[in-house]
């Protein structure tokens, strides 16, 4: 192991707990390149294209694939109680989160499981394996609301797309700009009732018409309080009516 490593793993062994000594080891001693993904992370997220493109370093991409790209003060929270501040962004890209060394200035990948969440600009993230969308898929989520019935989540998620080409004549100096691939957000919110998850799409016709509105005069609530299903404070204010 390359002396640069042991001093990550050093810096990261302060628990009481002889547990979270190994929980936290293996990522340490399997970590690389930021930039290094796995196969298995392209085929859960679906993104192909992104497999492809990442394989050359030297390829140029519009935009990033960070949530924040600057490092931010956050918190490991580990759900016996143990808490790990540190500096953490999330990679929307690879569902990932990246810390870094505040003294060695080392940056590392950290593989969120089911023993801790994350803590980020008063925003806590979790891990959860949901039957969604007719398939299984684990998933990084915001908890913005987790009620007794109804709980309202947030999906961070960035794919690669190669824009479409215009459609119109090349300039007169017979030279014509490349066009570059780009990060382009994918993200979307998530509302769970009784173990089923729906994905909460911009048309009020067919949003209206899940099944967890029966019972409930969504139009009336629609129009009484101007819901715009974009708006995040409004979901919100639609999730507390739901849970009363």
């Amino acid at each position: 192991m390359k002396l640069s490593t042991l001093r990550g793993a050093f810096f990261l062994i302060i628990f009481n707990d002889m547990r979270y000594i190994y929980f936290l080891m293996i990522p340490i001693i399997s970590w690389g390149q930021i930039n290094e993904i796995k196969n298995s992370d392209f085929y859960r997220s679906g993104n192909f294209l992104l497999k492809e493109l990442a394989q050359n370093n030297n390829l140029e991409i519009e935009g990033n694939p960070y949530l924040n790209k600057k490092f931010q003060e956050g918190k490991i929270l580990f759900k016996n109680g143990n808490e790990y501040s540190t500096l953490i962004r999330l990679n929307m890209g690879t569902q990932k989160f990246e810390i870094k060394n505040s003294i060695s200035k080392e940056e590392y990948e950290f593989k969120l499981d089911e023993t801790a969440n994350i803590q980020l600009n008063n925003k806590k993230y979790g891990i959860y394996s949901l039957n969604f969308e007719g398939s299984v898929n684990i998933m990084v989520l915001e908890e913005i609301i987790k009620g007794n019935k109804f709980s309202l989540f947030y999906y961070p998620k960035k794919n690669i797309e190669i824009p479409k080409k215009r459609e119109s004549p090349a300039p007169a100096s017979g030279f014509e700009k490349n066009i570059l691939p780009e990060w382009k957000d994918y993200s979307y919110y998530i509302i769970s009732y009784r173990d089923k998850h729906y994905r909460v799409i911009n048309s009020h016709n067919k949003f209206s018409k899940l099944e967890i509105f029966k019972g409930f005069d969504y139009k009336n609530y629609r129009k009484r309080n101007k819901l715009n299903l974009k708006s995040r404070e409004s979901l919100i204010d639609l999730i507390n009516e739901l849970n009363k």
